[in-house]
């Protein structure tokens, strides 16, 4: 087999294998179409959309806070609507809770938040602008069933963009319960 020929059954060989891979389909015209011609067809393909990393990132955030709004008021539909179906919690003691194994857990707690504090949040952003994750420090004063529970927790937190918003797909915490603070005499 010439050069030429090679270059053929290879060219056909990697457009065979993008077509039934589901990458690409195959161009139309002859098998002997010239690779720069085929080249200019991707070029000529309409590309994706422009991510404005700022505001996704902005939305990420709103997101986190919609998120810890709607635990201090208890808003269930809400936290059902920011959490993604598939959503995995992770603690530190190796507890893994589904989402509605989460939800459940935050009802029962009956948290009251007194004061909550996200501090250094940093929000990154996939290329595509389709996942993010945030990670941050938080330090929280409240009760849960009735008692105070005062916690300091590092946190990273991934999110899917799904219908145009962003959902919670996963959640670390690693959390330092803190002595309550002494009442006010």
């Amino acid at each position: 087999m010439n050069f030429k020929n090679q270059k053929l059954a290879v060219l056909s060989l990697a457009l065979s294998l993008a077509a039934w891979s589901g990458c690409a389909t195959p161009a139309k015209g002859p098998a002997t179409q010239s690779a720069s011609a085929q080249g200019d067809q991707r070029a000529a393909a309409p590309s994706a959309p422009a991510v404005n990393a700022a505001e996704e990132k902005a939305n990420v955030k709103k997101a986190l806070e919609s998120f810890f709004h709607a635990v201090d008021v208890k808003d269930w539909k809400l936290i059902e609507q920011v959490i993604a179906k598939d959503f995995e919690f992770y603690g530190d003691d190796s507890m893994v809770l589904t989402r509605d194994e989460f939800i459940s857990a935050m009802k029962e707690d009956n948290m009251k938040i007194d004061k909550l504090e996200l501090k250094d949040v940093k929000v990154s952003l996939s290329p595509d602008g389709q996942m993010a994750w945030a990670k941050y420090s938080a330090h929280l004063e409240s009760s849960m069933r009735g008692a105070p529970y005062n916690m300091a927790s590092v946190e990273t937190v991934a999110f899917r963009k799904e219908d145009g918003n962003w959902k919670m797909t996963h959640n670390h915490a690693s959390v330092k319960k803190l002595d309550p603070k002494p009442a006010k005499a």
